[in-house]
Formats: C-alpha cells, structure tokens, sequence
C-alpha cells in the first residue's frame, strides 16, 4: 500500500497538486483516466465551493491511497455541512421510480447544473463515499483502468454512492 498526501489553500493553488496527483493516477491506471481525473477534480472544486472559509481561503486536503488493485482518493475540507444521507435518500427514489430510473443522468438533469459533480463522480468510480455530513467525499476505483463504454443509468450509478455515518457505509 502506498498512501501520499496533498494540501492547499485555495481553489486557485489547486493546479500544481492536479498536476502531481493525475501523474500518479495516469502511473496507476496505466494509462491517462479522464473520467477519474474529472471526477477527483469535481470533488475538488466542491470541496472548495461550499468550504466554510470560502473558495479562495479553503483548506482542502488530498489522500490518495494505492494498492496493487485499487485507488482511493479522499478530498476533505470544513465546509457547510450537507445532509449526506437526505440526499442519498432523494437519489434512490429516484433510482427506483420506473420514469427516471433507466434514464441518462445527463437526460435527467438537462442543462442544468444541479448535482453535476456527484454524477461525473459516480461515473468514474466503483463507489462513492460521502461524509455524512459532506466535509469529505471519497472516490474508489479498481486499477489497472480498462475503457469501456460507462453505463450513466440513474439506476445504475446511485447504488454507488454511499454515506459514511460515523464509520458505518450505507
């Protein structure tokens, strides 16, 4: 296992530790990831945007955990704290209702950017794991990386997210 660790104050610092942290993850997936890269980025930005202290003086840290079949990624800030599990709860009757559940995620938002990120995050990983009270998101994937073509069903990608309630993933 290989554990390394990154820490910024700023959205706008973010870029050298992008930088380093897509050269480790292009390392481990054998080959360059968009979609990861994309996905740790979007928990990046989230973890900025909605910090306590503000995009520009947030304190974001970034754990990225290997071993010689998985990638786990942590971002953590002190943000304002989101009702993890409400928002679970919402995502799954979604999955369930037979008019969203075989739909794009992409034809079920439109245009609109409502919960983006978590969608571009379930699509890149195996699982998802959110803070249940949203100050960290952890995305974890198998490696090496294969492409194939991502199946982007709502009722497909929300049995991967999951809520940390105090050590208990659910």
């Amino acid at each position: 296992m290989r554990e390394l660790n990154y820490r910024f104050v700023g959205l706008q610092n973010y870029e050298p530790v992008q930088i380093q942290t897509e050269k480790v993850f292009e390392e481990a997936f054998l080959k360059k990831n968009s979609y990861f890269n994309m996905a740790v980025a979007e928990a990046v930005v989230n973890a900025a945007k909605y910090a306590m202290t503000g995009l520009s003086e947030a304190e974001v840290a970034i754990k990225v955990i290997l071993t010689s079949n998985a990638i786990t990624v942590r971002v953590s800030s002190k943000t304002i704290p989101f009702d993890a599990k409400s928002y679970q709860r919402q995502l799954r009757e979604l999955a369930n209702d037979p008019k969203y559940s075989k739909l794009e995620w992409g034809d079920y938002t439109g245009t609109t950017e409502l919960s983006r990120g978590f969608w571009y995050m379930l699509q890149a990983v195996e699982y998802l794991v959110v803070a249940e009270d949203g100050s960290y998101v952890e995305l974890s994937t198998k490696i090496p990386y294969e492409e194939t073509r991502l199946d982007t069903s709502i009722s497909f990608l929300v049995p991967k997210f999951l809520v940390d309630t105090g050590g208990v993933r659910g």
